[in-house]
């Protein structure tokens, strides 16, 4: 059976504003990972109340999301225009494209493939402990993904099970397009 779960995005609740802002390519939004937005103009105390700010919207993804979502201003989908659009990864080895002002669809990547013996990995089937509370039964897409805006490449690392040999958890990097969600390599 498969579980949607929602992925809620809190924002500044203004009738004009939209996601678009500073992208964020990586954990902690740089890559000394110090989580700062040294260009927010929107955020201080006066607009963060419970009167202008909160939820804008959900997105229903198909596990638990550990890694952080991250988001690219101006992306050039094929055929439709430019979107700011956020990309979320779960831990059952799927990534979205979302778009950011309306939680449209964009693309979704699911790594899994049954027919060859390939899912993601249920938390009995590894031997290091884990806490399924706080990680979901599966352990797939747990660390952030990383963006390289000049290739246009969302790289993230998945881990998968793969039946064939008796099973056996591998740990996989790859390299999609970031307006379409196609491998690269």
């Amino acid at each position: 059976m498969k579980v949607l779960m929602r992925l809620a995005v809190f924002a500044l609740a203004l009738s004009s504003y939209t996601l678009a802002g500073p992208n964020v390519l990586t954990a902690n939004n740089d890559i000394y990972r110090t989580g700062s937005n040294l260009e927010e103009v929107v955020l201080n105390v006066s607009t963060v109340n419970v009167n202008r700010f909160g939820k804008l919207r959900t997105y229903e993804v198909d596990g638990t999301v550990y890694a952080q979502p991250l988001f690219v201003s101006n992306v050039d989908i094929p055929g439709r225009g430019a979107f700011d659009v956020l990309y979320v990864a779960t831990m059952v080895d799927t990534v979205y494209a979302f778009d950011a002002n309306s939680s449209e669809l964009l693309w979704k990547l699911d790594i899994r493939n049954p027919a060859a013996g390939i899912d993601a990995v249920q938390v009995p089937q590894v031997a290091r402990p884990v806490k399924p509370n706080i990680m979901g039964n599966w352990i797939g897409i747990e660390g952030t993904p990383a963006i390289d805006l000049v290739s246009r490449t969302l790289y993230f690392l998945a881990r998968t099970w793969e039946s064939a040999g008796g099973g056996v958890s591998r740990f996989r990097m790859h390299a999609v397009d970031l307006a379409t969600g196609l491998p690269k390599f």
